[in-house]
């Protein structure tokens, strides 16, 4: 980067924003542009000197699909980043910014703002609410840190303090970029790339390990684990945020104990593994994966985040003094807690003292490992027989995990697509990408745009509900623009929210009536899609075998109460929490 210093060098703080970004990875910024950030906006057009990489700035349709985008962008690049104009743009992407925060998704949220001058004489300008703090305020409850960037000379330094809570927190961060700051000269960066990954850098405090604390839980967990006859892992959702798969793995390959994982957590290590037996959700999970799990006399979960979904409807059963449990923020081994005990540390330590077992072992042969790949209910190892008539939900997964491409990036929208997702088992090197926890209906076509920039490589495999994709359908529009060829999408088309149908069924979950096949062409494709109604349509689009990158849109067209097994369940569970009748499987 150059050395320039202050004015005259190349450095601006507009530019400074854009290097730092692209030396993170970043080569997408999504939003829509405004009169406040056009200033900004032309800074992608005409890449500076200073930049790692070319940035591209991609302008989706609205500001909320702007906002999924650059969250499944970062999901899969570890950062993303959306660009809106001061108030209706900035709260336009509100509800996506707090999906981030919610499941702990790193994003950038860069908010082109007026004239610093306008702040300070409060001037009445389009967009403003009279107080121009307030969207700051209403960021700072969602994101880690919401700060407006006013001084030339201390903007490299928010900057660099900002985009490191981000990355630490793996939690939304918040700028405010007044437009007429965008081409004040600045100093250069001061601190390496590497040290915006390093939190000690710059907040001290937040890189504190206590070191008896860390050898305590190692200790503790490590004779736990390696007397337990029957003992489980759960690896959850934090283990990816963390970076600390890899490490997961490597203890569970070395012990040789079976794991399970949640609905967040899927397919973060391979679904084909042989030491995988499933997802466990509670009372929604398959009979064995719940007996094994609850049976367990050791349940190590990595990276554990509770929620309803995630947990079956908190239906999970797994006692205290059985369990072990390595978060973000501490450990917790039966009754006891261990504050400043990091993850990451925690797992190395724990692989070294685990001991190593042989898989002819006895003990090995008493884990009771019945592997996913011969159980999910949706899988490739099960034989697919066509059978004539109409085409359920249910069927259409069973025929799904026979075609799924290998390395492929499965997208899931609530409702049906998420449900019948989850029981399907991923091919080898697949990803997998949802909203559990915020569950925000339409997320995942937005998603899916930024998945597909991130990984341009991979097959990107969309599963939508035609309530969730006519929430947000004019970014499919964005999908075509972009000629993107690695993005196959179907649309379950069951005329209505069918999971809201399952609890509580009235004309409030009716939608209008949409000719799907022809949206592709309104929307500038060159071709419409297909429509499936029975197994022998389906069985002509997409085949046993791997799914083509030529097949673009398909409607699926069900039954208004076709659900899987799953999301049966999951709703059955809700009904406590909605004071309404469910309706029976």
């Amino acid at each position: 980067m150059s050395s320039g210093t202050g004015v005259g060098s190349d450095w601006t703080v507009g530019r400074y924003l854009i290097a730092r970004l692209a030396s993170l990875g970043v080569g997408h910024v999504f939003g829509v542009p405004g009169d406040f950030t056009l200033a900004f906006n032309t800074l992608f057009s005409s890449p500076g000197p200073n930049e790692t990489q070319p940035i591209q700035f991609i302008n989706t349709c609205n500001e909320l699909n702007a906002g999924y985008a650059a969250d499944g962008y970062a999901r899969i690049k570890g950062l993303g980043a959306v660009c809106t104009t001061y108030g209706v743009g900035e709260l336009s992407v509100l509800n996506a910014i707090a999906g981030c925060y919610a499941e702990r998704v790193p994003v950038v949220h860069i908010t082109g703002a007026p004239q610093r001058q306008a702040y300070v004489n409060k001037l009445p300008l389009h967009h403003t609410l009279g107080d121009y703090d307030i969207p700051r305020k209403i960021f700072k409850k969602v994101t880690v840190a919401a700060k407006m960037l006013t001084d030339p000379k201390m903007a490299p330094q928010i900057i660099d303090r900002t985009l490191a809570l981000c990355l630490f927190h793996q939690r939304p961060v918040y700028l405010s970029l007044p437009c007429d700051l965008v081409h004040e000269p600045c100093d250069p960066p001061q601190a390496s790339v590497a040290d915006l990954r390093r939190i000690g850098y710059f907040f001290p405090h937040l890189a504190y390990v206590n070191p008896h604390a860390l050898a305590e839980a190692i200790k503790e967990a490590a004779e736990l684990l390696n007397s337990a006859s029957r003992p489980i892992v759960i690896l959850d959702v934090e283990c990816q945020r963390y970076k600390v798969t890899d490490l997961a793995q490597a203890l569970i390959e070395k012990s040789k104990f079976p794991f399970a994982a949640t609905m967040m957590g899927k397919a973060l290590i391979e679904e084909q593994h042989p030491q995988f037996i499933g997802l466990y959700m509670g009372a929604s999970s398959r009979d064995y994966v719940r007996q094994r799990v609850e049976s367990a006399d050791v349940v190590f979960q990595i990276g554990r985040q509770v929620t309803d979904l995630n947990t079956g409807g908190f239906t999970t059963d797994i006692s205290e003094h059985v369990a072990i449990a390595a978060t973000y923020e501490a450990v917790q081994i039966r009754s006891h807690r261990y504050e400043h005990v990091p993850i990451k540390e925690f797992l190395e330590g724990l692989a070294k003292a685990v001991t190593v077992e042989a898989p002819n072992s006895r003990r090995v042969q008493g884990f009771d490992l019945r592997p996913a790949k011969h159980e999910a209910f949706h899988r490739a190892s099960q034989p697919f027989q066509f059978r004539s008539g109409k085409l359920t939900v249910s069927r259409f997964f069973d025929r799904l995990a026979h075609s799924l491409p290998d390395d492929c990036i499965v997208v899931a929208e609530t409702g049906n697509a998420l449900f019948g997702a989850a029981e399907t088992l991923m091919p080898s090197g697949a990803t997998f990408v949802a909203q559990v926890f915020y569950a925000s209906i339409g997320f995942s076509l937005g998603a899916a745009l930024g998945v597909a920039l991130a990984a341009p490589h991979r097959h990107v495999v969309l599963l939508i509900g035609d309530g969730s994709y006519q929430v947000v359908l004019q970014d499919h529009a964005t999908i075509i623009r972009l000629g993107l060829p690695n993005v196959s999408i179907f649309l379950f088309n069951n005329e209505g929210y069918t999971i809201e149908r399952l609890i509580q069924d009235g004309p409030f979950n009716d939608i209008p009536k949409l000719d799907y096949c022809k949206l592709p062409t309104v929307l500038g494709d060159t071709q419409e899609g297909q429509c499936v109604t029975t197994e022998e349509a389906l069985d002509g689009v997409m085949g046993l075998g791997s799914l083509s990158s030529s097949l673009k849109f398909v409607e699926i067209r069900t039954d208004r109460l076709d659900a899987v097994e799953t999301l049966i369940k999951a709703a059955q569970h809700m009904k406590s929490r909605t004071n309404v009748e469910t309706i029976s499987a």
